[in-house]
């Protein structure tokens, strides 16, 4: 889904890890709950899914300096958020809400 205001550059995209963003850069890539339920939190081949494509396409459309926000639930370390922590931790804030 695309969208913007008439008259402004600035426009919107929504995809998913499925989807497509070919000829799209971004200065602001918003990630928002990309592990649906306990079975994906422990399957190995979505996690490394969702870090194949961050790595190999969303990162290759986000401009220089670009600002990601990553909203999701800690199902396991090794999720989304565990591995850019552990990639570049000194580019990371977290910020931690307590269900």
């Amino acid at each position: 889904m695309k969208w913007s205001l008439e008259g402004s550059y600035a426009s919107y995209l929504a995809t998913s890890f499925d989807g497509t963003v070919t000829g799209m850069r971004g200065n602001i890539i918003i990630i928002d709950d990309p592990i649906k339920n306990d079975k994906e939190a422990v399957n190995v081949t979505v996690k490394e899914g969702h870090w194949n494509y961050l790595k190999n396409t969303l990162s290759s459309r986000a401009l220089p300096g670009a600002l990601w926000v990553i909203v999701l639930t800690r199902w396991a370390p090794d999720d989304l958020a565990g591995k850019l922590l552990e990639a570049d931790p000194d580019k990371c804030h977290v910020l931690e809400i307590t269900a």
